[in-house]
């Protein structure tokens, strides 16, 4: 099992990269794994900021810090039409070096969040990132929100031109309604083009106790309220580290 954390940094989580749990406050991604014995940290983030506190963070902790950053991919990112959303889902890349992260995935994310940019959302599409790619990159396919997922589920048109990236697929199962079908859809996939899929567990929380401190925090973001958050994947308590 990899898990796959996520900060406070991307929105989307209640955890920190601070060195150390704040007592009474926030939890630490960093003691969380030490306490846990996990020697490999994955964060994935929405945006790169966080990068340099985190690497600084593990390295002191003699963690093994390994950074990626989820990002939209649709058919073309020039296409500023309404459309275009069909075509929206999300993927992760993987600096495996700390030059990948400043000559690739900066460059990527500027570049998304710049030209590509759509009502405030960084996208790319598969010929930029052919562009900025090298070998010290890993692509990796999220459990939600990928392309299937957008295609089966929510009448997506994604298209993927995975060229030479070889990507890897995530399978998790949170105990949402769908997660068995889209892990099946996944396996399916990866036989028939010959990809490979980990076993991940995404993580925004320390247990599944902290689902209310976590409800409330993205209800004040997205302006709703706990009894009608308007958030997807709200009916599980399952996106902890520690569980039962």
């Amino acid at each position: 099992m990899i898990y796959l954390f996520s900060s406070a940094n991307s929105l989307n989580s209640i955890l920190t990269i601070d060195k150390k749990s704040k007592e009474g406050g926030s939890d630490s991604i960093f003691q969380l794994a030490k306490e846990n014995n996990i020697d490999q940290v994955f964060l994935i983030e929405k945006n790169p900021s966080s990068f340099p506190q985190a690497l600084s963070n593990a390295t002191e902790l003699g963690l093994q810090l390994v950074y990626g950053l989820s990002l939209t991919v649709c058919e073309d990112s020039d296409d500023k039409e309404l459309e275009s959303i069909s075509t929206e889902h999300k993927m992760v890349f993987i600096a495996k070096t700390g030059e990948a992260y400043k000559n690739i995935l900066m460059k990527l994310y500027s570049d998304a969040a710049t030209r590509g940019n759509y009502n405030g959302l960084p996208r790319t599409d598969f010929d930029r990132i052919k562009e900025f790619w090298g070998e010290d990159m890993l692509m990796m396919v999220p459990f939600y929100d990928n392309f299937l997922h957008k295609n089966l589920f929510s009448f997506g048109n994604c298209l993927v031109k995975f060229h030479e990236y070889n990507p890897t697929f995530c399978v998790e199962y949170h105990e949402l309604p769908l997660d068995r079908m889209m892990a099946i859809k996944i396996k399916e996939y990866c036989k028939e083009n010959n990809y490979d899929y980990i076993n991940s567990h995404s993580v925004r929380y320390k247990s599944e106790e902290d689902i209310d401190a976590y409800l409330t925090y993205r209800c004040i973001q997205n302006k709703s309220s706990i009894q009608c958050p308007n958030l997807e994947g709200f009916s599980s308590n399952k996106f902890s580290l520690i569980r039962g």
